[in-house]
């Protein structure tokens, strides 16, 4: 886990606004990327982690947000590999973690 300064920074700022362990649809999704968002939240909210979904971080939206271990977590249906891999590098640099869910 990675959480630095800048992720920290991120965190208090973001943690007002955010409305905490609920899932946002978003239509422009597949339904296989919401089922797979419900999926991967399900279990976070059971070991009581603090998480969101949908969420826009600077200039990036993060489809699940796990503040309990700083992590981003993206799914990846019909994204191309080089939106994920830019999406990657910018919350990485934030001191975020970063995990892909390919979904098929």
């Amino acid at each position: 886990m990675k959480w630095n300064r800048n992720c920290s920074f991120v965190s208090k700022l973001a943690d007002p606004l955010i409305r905490k362990n609920l899932i946002y649809l978003n239509v422009h999704n597949s339904l296989l990327h919401e089922v797979k968002k419900t999926e991967i939240c399900y279990p976070l909210k059971k070991r009581d982690h603090i998480f969101s979904t949908e969420t826009k971080i600077g200039k990036r939206i993060a489809d699940i947000v796990d503040w309990t271990d700083a992590t981003i977590i993206e799914i990846q249906h019909t994204e191309p590999d080089e939106s994920i891999r830019k999406k990657e590098e910018y919350f990485e640099s934030l001191g975020f973690d970063f995990l892909r869910y390919k979904v098929i």
